[in-house]
């Protein structure tokens, strides 16, 4: 069905086409420029900094629509119309230039969907009005079926493969299920069909698209659909070699607030700087169209067809088929096996779904408290240099005899005995957060957000509070702190709060070395710094990077391991003993660390400051070596990325002090300064707790916005009590107002209870604590 054109006339370009099939693309776009919030439940039409990948898919929903909308518009009314179309052109640049204007301004905006709408509708009343009436019959049904039954070439070879490659990723997925050969086999099945249906429905899209395209632009649409193979082996690749999803890297290309790939792929292991980013991405974009192409020559050469009956009837029997695998398995399954295959897709197109979790609830957290900074300074008799390392990626079971035998050593003889320590999220930035912010890792977003002026922002309030009471900030790092925004987060913008700031941006001329030359060279700077002032009211914080993936030490330092892997690539399915080689490197570059700080603390001994320094050693995450599956952190809150060492040596003069049988990074702030005498009720405006008190068990948290192929999002730990849970849109990292408990464990095992409503009460005495820190509301929702 051509609407009354032969296909030749449909075929010829007109550029009033083009102009409102851009007119269409271009307000549907508006929406997204201005940030609209739609309907009741204002779904934001473009979210802020850290959803790059969200943005770019809702953008392409909308440039979809727009030229489909505007595209079928103007065909339809050049059939009506004709060659007497002169007034359906003038409507058409009308149509463009309100787009383009609305885009630019938004002087249209409060009225812009009735203004598109008013275009829209006069060009329709405009074509009916003066229809040419000679040779225009109103298609029938029978027109619809011949439309239905006509074939058409198709690019075939590609939708096969892009159908393999998404069963291929799926499949892959299901057997790494802890579920019953037979849960696999039947998910195996549902999974297939679902296969189907997305490539049917992409397949009916990308026809409705392209006709809906002026001659010369039908291939607009493929440079999207191009990259859906490159896409879904993307994210089996980095769920496999890094537990981390695809679109939680793509994310995080904005996560600073700016577009900054070479940024998050040097994060991630891979640093080509800034043209090699570039390159690396348009690269990929290439590839992609080239496999597009070289698959439409086959499909041509190979003369396949189809029409789009049949490609509906295909994509409508897969979906039946899986909607009755569904439903059918809904019957034998257990609801463990259920929720543990839904939970591994993010795309459920049938019409169940499981229970969430074990209990559904309504929460919010208690908002940071403002004040702190604001508190009178202490005239405090001992103010003692606090000295914090922050090592990259420890683990706490690198703390050995043999990998750091001077900061095992010092853990068992001169630090505080403080039992298990965790990390508050197994990401640097938000990490950093909870340690110096001591708030939950959830309201980093929202505190970056509300930076306004970041040349005067003073950082941490806790941080805020020491220099006021005369502390002299001294920030170091090896690392560029801008990344993520977390050196402006915790210690301000330009030299607000701290007095020296260096890092690989600004303060430093590291030049051309690596990463252990730098930390070298930082030490350096430190004992400069130590010995150009007096002892007293210095805070120096300094970040060590070796243990990073690829894990390094300097040239000159004899590693504890001869046995390590060499060849920094991380395998797909790797042997016992290739683990343990990646593991023996990443001890390697820990014990460096280890032999620096002892350098460092030597000095301090040296020069007569060590005995009444506060020195605190920890790692931002731990690092995880395929024990749930995955390398590095970024992908679970499991202790494998969040049970980090905690070293705090207090002045000699006050012993080790308390014993306690966990911490936390949030406890490490208000101790701090409870020790400089901050009132309790400033330390009760943090959500950690004094150490220094002695006190029965409290609750630590973890949170993350990347939750990998679990979806957890937040564990509670006290009295060897541990509840996960998680929420929907964690990649967000927007605070939560709904969270399912996926399980709850004790020294004894799983808990199983119920309902709902008794594992809250379950929570409730387990975490008597988290009700009176964390939570300010949590409620049953009946689902």
């Amino acid at each position: 069905m051509h609407l009354g054109n032969s296909r030749k006339k449909e075929q010829r370009f007109h550029w009033q086409h083009l102009l409102a099939w851009l007119g269409g693309i271009l307000c549907a776009m508006v929406p997204f420029f201005g940030s609209w919030e739609i309907g009741a439940m204002q779904i934001p039409m473009r979210h802020g900094p850290g959803n790059f990948g969200f943005n770019l898919l809702i953008a392409t929903g909308l440039c979809t629509l727009g030229g489909i909308i505007g595209g079928y518009w103007w065909r339809f009314c050049k059939w009506l119309l004709g060659n007497r179309d002169t007034a359906l052109t003038l409507v058409t640049v009308l149509l463009c230039a309100a787009g383009l204007h609305a885009v630019v301004s938004e002087a249209l905006h409060d009225y812009f969907i009735y203004l598109v709408g008013g275009i829209l509708l006069l060009g329709l009343i405009l074509a009916f009005a003066l229809k040419d009436k000679t040779n225009r019959d109103w298609p029938d049904f029978a027109d619809f079926i011949a439309w239905l039954r006509e074939r058409s070439r198709l690019n075939a070879v590609f939708f096969i493969l892009l159908f393999l490659v998404i069963a291929a990723n799926n499949v892959i997925l299901i057997l790494g299920l802890d579920v019953s050969m037979g849960a696999k086999v039947s998910a195996m099945i549902g999974r297939l069909l679902m296969s189907g249906t997305i490539a049917g429905v992409l397949y009916l899209l990308s026809e409705l698209t392209m006709r809906a395209a002026p001659k010369y632009f039908r291939w607009a649409p493929w440079v999207a659909l191009s990259l859906a193979p490159l896409i879904v082996i993307s994210d089996q690749w980095m769920g496999v070699a890094l537990g981390r999803r695809f679109i939680e890297f793509v994310n995080g290309l904005t996560a600073s607030g700016d577009f900054n790939p070479a940024v998050e792929l040097a994060a991630s292991g891979l640093d080509v700087g800034p043209v090699g980013a570039i390159l690396l991405l348009v690269g990929l974009v290439a590839s992609a169209l080239g496999l597009s192409w070289a698959a439409w020559a086959l499909s041509k050469r190979w003369d396949m067809k189809i029409s789009v009956g049949a490609a509906l009837l295909i994509s409508l029997l897969c979906w039946g088929g899986v909607v009755a695998e569904q439903g059918i398995g809904s019957k034998w399954k257990s609801t463990a096996t259920w929720q543990a295959e839904h939970k591994l897709f993010d795309l459920n197109l049938g019409i169940f779904s499981p229970p969430k979790g074990v209990g559904h609830y309504a929460v919010s957290f208690y908002k940071p408290e403002t004040g702190l900074e604001n508190e009178s300074a202490s005239p405090a008799a001992v103010k003692p240099d606090v000295y914090i390392f922050m090592i990259e990626s420890a683990r706490a079971d690198a703390m050995s005899e043999k990998v750091t035998p001077y900061l095992w050593k010092m853990l068992q003889e001169e630090c505080q005995p403080l039992g298990q320590t965790w990390s508050t999220s197994n990401a640097t930035h938000l990490s950093w957060y909870g340690f110096f912010h001591s708030q939950v890792p959830v309201f980093w977003r929202g505190a970056l957000e509300d930076v306004d002026d970041r040349m005067n922002y003073m950082g941490a309030p806790a941080l805020q509070w020491m220099k006021k009471s005369g502390y002299e900030i001294q920030v170091r790092a090896v690392c560029d702190l801008g990344y993520k925004d977390f050196g402006l987060l915790n210690f301000g913008g330009g030299h607000s709060l701290a007095n020296i700031w260096e890092d690989t941006e600004r303060g430093t001329d590291f030049g051309d070395m690596n990463i252990p030359e730098r930390e070298v060279e930082t030490f350096a700077q430190l004992r400069g710094a130590v010995q150009s002032r007096s002892e007293g009211s210095g805070f120096y914080f300094t970040a060590l990077d070796s243990p990073h993936y690829n894990y390094y030490w300097h040239e000159d330092f004899k590693p504890p391991f001869d046995d390590y892997e060499h060849d920094i690539r991380f395998p797909f399915n790797p042997t016992e003993d290739q683990v343990q080689r990646y593991v023996h490197r990443y001890w390697n570059s820990v014990a460096w660390v280890d032999h620096q700080i002892k350098e460092f603390c030597e000095f301090l001994k040296k020069e007569g400051r060590y005995d009444n320094a506060v020195i605190i050693i920890t790692g931002d995450h731990g690092e995880e070596f395929q024990e749930q599956g995955s390398w590095c952190h970024c992908s679970s809150l499991q202790p494998e990325q969040t049970h980090v060492p905690l070293l705090i040596k207090w002045p000699k003069s006050m012993g080790r002090g308390p014993e306690h049988q966990q911490a936390s990074h949030l406890d490490v702030m208000p101790t701090i300064l409870h020790l400089l005498g901050v009132s309790s009720e400033g330390q009760s405006k943090m959500a950690g707790r004094n150490l220094l008190e002695t006190r029965d068990a409290h609750t630590v948290i973890s949170t993350t916005a990347y939750a990998g192929k679990s979806g957890e999002t937040m564990v509670l730990r006290r009295d060897g009590y541990v509840a996960t849970f998680s929420w929907p849109h964690y990649w967000e990292a927007t605070v939560p107002d709904d969270v399912v408990l996926e399980r709850l464990e004790g020294p004894d095992g799983p808990v199983i209870l119920s309902d709902p409503s008794a594992y809250e009460a379950e929570l409730r005495e387990r975490f008597p604590d988290a009700f009176t820190r964390f939570f300010d509301k949590f409620e049953v929702i009946q689902d």
